[in-house]
């Protein structure tokens, strides 16, 4: 038995794990390359709150009445916290050296997606349909995540926490 569980080296040929290591570096790559845009993403974005905050505030003190500049405030602060949340998992996949977004992450990044078109809807453009499949996909996207979170409780002892990541 190999001292490093996750050494395959004695199972393998070695022409194979020379394409799983190279298969690795091609996923740390990408993965670098992908942090490094979403940090562009992020900068740029809390650049442009900044500044529409700042937009909407002066406008709102003028004229108390204009309350749509905060809707886009919103749909921009949902933005940043998407962004960072896809972020922070492309950073957890480097750290862990195994190069799979966890199905959780992804779930959890599509609700913020979700309730960020929530926000910043407009229902006199929508239609009543295309609210109501929206309200759908969040709450089966929703149930989806509160069962892989209970099945990751029952596999660890530490209990059941909808906000615990592990």
């Amino acid at each position: 038995m190999p001292e490093n569980p996750g050494d395959l080296s004695h199972c393998a040929p070695t022409s194979h794990l020379r394409v799983v290591r190279w298969t690795e570096n091609f996923n740390s790559l990408i993965s670098m390359i992908l942090t490094f845009v979403l940090i562009i993403v992020i900068v740029s974005t809390l650049w442009k709150l900044l500044v529409l905050l700042t937009t909407t505030v002066g406008v709102s003190i003028t004229s108390p009445e204009q309350i749509h500049g905060f809707e886009a405030v919103f749909g921009l602060l949902m933005t940043l916290l998407i962004a960072m949340e896809f972020n922070h998992s492309l950073a957890a996949s480097l750290e862990r050296k195994r190069h799979v977004i966890q199905v959780r992450a992804i779930l959890l990044i599509a609700l913020l997606a979700l309730a960020r078109k929530f926000i910043i809807l407009d229902s006199k453009e929508m239609s009543a349909e295309t609210i109501a499949a929206l309200a759908f996909s969040l709450a089966a996207i929703g149930w989806v995540y509160l069962m892989i979170r209970r099945a990751d409780c029952e596999t660890k002892p530490s209990g059941f926490s909808l906000l615990d990541p592990h």
